[in-house]
């Protein structure tokens, strides 16, 4: 396994995604950091400057698209990366998430593979 030498912010993500999560980030070399709401990212940016912020779709739509604008803020790098993971394949979410600042968006079910390609594409791993 890779050495972990990159971090992402995980937000709103259930049991057992999670899990599996954590597992295919840190095969990419990538530690995590789990959050359960997007009023603790604000906490942490203050802290740290993440590779990859990944916010989930529990929280409702509206919020979901707050987090997203609100984590391009908060990056004090301009090479962080903001995914958005939802559950259902609503065109209209999607094109919204990408409209307020999402440079990824994945949608459950997924696999490792797929992350890895989302990682690839986006910048936060090198192609290869």
């Amino acid at each position: 396994m890779p050495a972990l030498s990159k971090l992402a912010v995980v937000v709103g993500v259930e049991a057992p995604l999670r899990s599996e999560l954590g597992r295919w980030l840190a095969g990419c070399g990538i530690d995590s950091v789990y959050l359960t709401s997007e009023s603790e990212l604000t906490i942490v940016c203050a802290d740290v400057d993440p590779d990859l912020i990944i916010l989930a779709d529990g929280c409702g739509l509206r919020r979901l698209l707050d987090g997203v604008a609100e984590a391009k803020i908060l990056c004090r790098s301009k090479n962080t990366r903001v995914m958005v993971c939802i559950h259902q394949g609503d065109a209209k979410v999607l094109s919204a998430a990408v409209s307020v600042g999402a440079d990824e968006c994945l949608v459950a079910p997924f696999d490792a593979d797929l992350l890895k390609f989302k990682l690839e594409q986006t910048g936060v791993l090198s192609a290869g």
